[in-house]
């Protein structure tokens, strides 16, 4: 099933446009003609099943016979990823992280990050495109320029963990996360956290995890991360 992204509420009844990359989606790819059916997703819990009743250039118009609401779990899953040098491993992890039904998404710099600033129009775009391709309902929220000391210091609902490196007694995240429980967890960049960071995120009550004996990749672990607490809510249910 091909899904549309339209940002904002959807009404049974509703009459909308779609315009440039979804249109051109849905007639030049797709081939849709007028009286397709069509299912629209805004990243906010909404579904609409409708169908396309005008094609004019580069824009479509549709009628909302049926929106689908889903809520929200009352648990809430953040993962915070340091900035990384290359886009590219950043692009790819974004996508996955919405394909995997993160709620938040931090991407912060710290003592060890190369590069400090995201291109936030391009991560939306890869974000929404997950989006349509999981078929998940609600888009997480992303944020960027965050410096790690407010990383830290911030208010998270919640457990707070942190994965590093470093010799230190750490349980298995596997086995500190319980299921339904929110949780903020995060990853170093690829030169790991540095000493003092790993001091501060203590003070500030981040307990410190392992995500097993492999060393993996900044962007590798934080998927793994996703991964083992996605699993955990999906056996408890």
């Amino acid at each position: 099933m091909n899904y549309f992204f339209h940002p904002g509420s959807l009404s049974e009844g509703e009459g909308l446009n779609l315009i440039d990359e979804e249109a051109r989606h849905a007639i030049k790819v797709l081939r849709l003609t007028k009286g397709s059916s069509i299912q629209l997703i805004n990243g906010l819990g909404q579904l609409g099943e409708g169908e396309l009743t005008n094609v004019s250039g580069n824009r479509i118009s549709v009628t909302i016979h049926k929106v689908i609401s889903e809520s929200k779990p009352d648990y809430e899953i953040s993962i915070g990823l340091a900035m990384l040098k290359k886009r590219d491993r950043l692009e790819w992890f974004i996508e996955k992280a919405v394909e995997l039904a993160a709620d938040k998404i931090f991407i912060f710099s710290s003592q060890h990050t190369e590069k400090s600033n995201a291109d936030m129009k391009r991560l939306n775009k890869i974000a929404v495109s997950a989006l349509k391709q999981s078929g998940n309902l609600w888009m997480p929220e992303i944020i960027t320029g965050v410096g790690f000391q407010d990383m830290v210091s911030g208010s998270y609902k919640g457990s707070k963990f942190i994965a590093h490196c470093r010799d230190e007694e750490k349980k298995l995240l596997r086995d500190t996360y319980h299921a339904s429980e929110s949780a903020l967890v995060l990853i170093g960049p690829e030169g790991d956290f540095s000493e003092p960071e790993i001091k501060l995120a203590h003070d500030h009550g981040f307990v410190p995890v392992s995500l097993g004996e492999l060393r993996l990749r900044a962007e590798t672990a934080a998927l793994s991360t996703l991964i083992t607490m996605q699993i955990a809510n999906q056996v408890a249910h």
